[in-house]
């Protein structure tokens, strides 16, 4: 038996929003945090949002990065087969969708930055430097090392898809001995975040690769026995939960945790779907892109600025923790919908036409 492709397919559109809500989380970061001269929320000063910051960004929010690549991995590969003509058709369909946002993107952050600078230094005081000492090297460099900091994603993706055929080739001979290997890199964190061949990327991105040329049953077989996965996820999850609370970095359970956490959320999703429990919205997974790209442009703002609004202590803290992420997507969304109500032929460049 084989997974059914429909559901599959469904499957991938209902988490895209998640996942992306999951990397505004990640980046909502208010510990620790400077305002009037004072530091605020510094580690310690509340143990029990600690946690909560340690739960939801490096044990949940940490499996958004590699489920994009492994879904990236997968759909590139999509039908098993790729010949030199497969290949290179998936690589211009690639310079609309990856390239030419990733290049637009970066350049109006860099204007963005320059003009905040310029009208409200205080926004930009980390980026002063970078400013005042700004020449055509740096323009450069801010393509290779993305000045619009989440668009390493998307740099690491464009380079392995250009590496495409030849890991098809890999696999082809040695498949499964060349995901062991990198399975390995990836749980101890060897080579993780080397720019475009970083193992954080290569390694989701070749596992879906390889299930989807193998076209094994791997994937069927995990979703039948798919109550075991939520069990060795706690077992995971209380020992890397215990390592932080003493203060000790268990890498390799840390690690498998993500990687079990991808396979629980993946197939979670896969057999609710199934079940009828969920559907997926295309229109909201369609706005993904844009929320991933456009959300840096004012999340520091609300990092920096809640505690005008609230007092500070565990319960707001771990209130704003959420609520953040939550807003700032929200705010992205609707202005989606307005910039493609207003200019839908400039919108449609912007999300690598992902509006339709």
């Amino acid at each position: 038996m084989v997974v059914d492709k429909r559901i599959l397919s469904d499957t991938i559109t209902w988490v895209r929003f998640p996942l992306i809500w999951m990397v505004v989380l990640l980046h909502t970061i208010i510990s620790p945090q400077t305002y009037n001269g004072e530091i605020f929320l510094k580690p310690g000063d509340y143990p029990i949002f600690d946690w909560f910051q340690y739960f939801s960004q490096r044990q949940i929010g940490d499996i958004a990065v590699p489920s994009f690549m492994l879904i990236s991995g997968y759909l590139f590969f999509r039908g098993g087969l790729m010949t030199i003509g497969i290949y290179k058709e998936k690589l211009k369909s690639r310079v609309h969708t990856l390239l030419i946002p990733y290049l637009i993107w970066n350049l109006l952050f860099l204007f963005y930055i320059f003009v905040c600078y310029w009208i409200v230094p205080s926004l930009m005081s980390s980026m002063g430097d970078y400013v005042r000492n700004f020449t055509f090297i740096s323009l450069l460099d801010s393509f290779f090392s993305p000045v619009l900091a989440p668009m390493w994603f998307i740099r690491d993706l464009i380079f392995l898809n250009l590496l495409a055929y030849p890991i098809y080739c890999i696999f082809k001979r040695v498949g499964l001995f060349f995901i062991i290997c990198l399975m390995c890199l990836f749980l101890f964190k060897i080579c993780y975040s080397i720019p475009l061949i970083g193992v954080r990327s290569l390694f989701p991105f070749c596992l879906g690769a390889y299930l989807s040329i193998s076209k094994q049953n791997f994937f069927y077989s995990l979703i039948k026995r798919w109550y075991w996965i939520p069990f060795i996820y706690i077992v995971l999850l209380v020992i890397d939960t215990y390592g932080f609370i003493h203060s000790e970095e268990i890498v390799i359970v840390h690690q498998l945790l993500l990687l079990i956490g991808v396979l629980l959320f993946l197939m979670g999703v896969y057999v609710m779907i199934r079940r009828g429990m969920l559907s997926p919205n295309k229109q909201l997974a369609n706005t993904s892109f844009f929320v991933f790209a456009f959300h840096m442009f004012f999340i520091n703002i609300l990092n920096k600025f809640w505690p005008v609004v609230l007092s500070v202590n565990t319960f707001t803290s771990i209130l704003v923790q959420v609520l953040i992420p939550t807003i700032t997507c929200g705010i992205c969304v609707s202005l989606f919908y307005l910039f493609r109500w207003l200019m839908p032929s400039l919108s449609a460049i912007l999300v690598g036409g992902r509006n339709k």
